[in-house]
């Protein structure tokens, strides 16, 4: 995820980053951002499924706000 003006643009994929075509696409972009958040690990519980992938992003006070966690 990144700020790009006064949003955020998210990306989530249920593929392992060496093997997802979309990371891959990604990494090919020339992203000019001040706030990028990646959040890449090995799922210990719950199910792979996008609702459950971070970051997380949610508006507050006016303001988009995009968190991840472990």
């Amino acid at each position: 995820a990144y700020y790009h003006g006064h949003g955020v643009r998210q990306f989530h994929d249920t593929e392992a980053a060496s093997s997802s075509p979309l990371a891959h696409f990604l990494g090919q972009q020339s992203i000019k951002t001040r706030n990028m958040l990646s959040h890449i690990r090995y799922a210990t519980s719950g199910a792979v499924e996008l609702a459950n992938l971070h970051p997380f992003s949610r508006e507050m006070w006016g303001i988009q706000w995009c968190f991840c966690h472990n």
